[in-house]
């Protein structure tokens, strides 16, 4: 409150309304393998309406659809210009059935020990590529950059004997192909 001011001169009051918490609930769909996941928000609590930006991709609904495994962060802002964020992870389910390859990659020997060979065709054109390998559950257990590589060693010896799903994408995030390596 102040001493002077307003209309008639007596002071004027001073109020503001803090922000509480959103509840937040998180939804996700995962992914068969063909970019297929989703993940969605629905927010209760403060000031409505609410605004939502996505990130990565920079979405502002409240679902994201035709999502890649991975992890997606939504901001909410209320009406007042409270905010609150929420990381939502998108899982892998594809099955060795679901799994193409697109002539992009060879990786051998397969099956090995653990020790695999990656070869990239599309290297000549100065694409810079990422390899995510997944175990059946969908869990990445391996995740490496490749600057303008064609040909790069992948150690799997640490993990346990079974089928991983392997996925090459560009920096842009286009599939270069995929499939599955086996470690005996």
């Amino acid at each position: 409150m102040t001493s002077d001011g307003g209309n008639s001169s007596q002071g004027i009051v001073f109020g503001y309304a803090p922000c509480t918490p959103f509840t937040i609930t998180r939804y996700s769909w995962p992914d068969t393998g063909s970019g297929s996941g989703a993940a969605s928000v629905i927010v209760t609590g403060d000031t409505p309406p609410y605004t939502y930006l996505w990130t990565p991709g920079g979405k502002t609904t409240d679902t994201i659809k035709n999502l890649s495994t991975g992890n997606y962060a939504c901001t909410i802002t209320d009406n007042k210009g409270c905010l609150d964020s929420v990381i939502i992870p998108v899982q892998s389910i594809a099955g060795i059935a679901s799994i193409s390859n697109k002539e992009q990659i060879s990786i051998y020997p397969n099956p090995s020990n653990g020790i695999f060979q990656l070869e990239i065709k599309n290297y000549e054109s100065g694409i810079n590529n990422t390899v995510e390998i997944y175990n059946v559950l969908g869990e990445k257990v391996y995740s490496q950059f490749l600057i303008r590589n064609s040909s790069f060693l992948i150690n799997l010896s640490s993990q346990p004997n079974g089928v991983y799903l392997y996925r090459v994408t560009t920096e842009t995030g286009d599939l270069v192909g995929e499939g599955k390596i086996v470690k005996q």
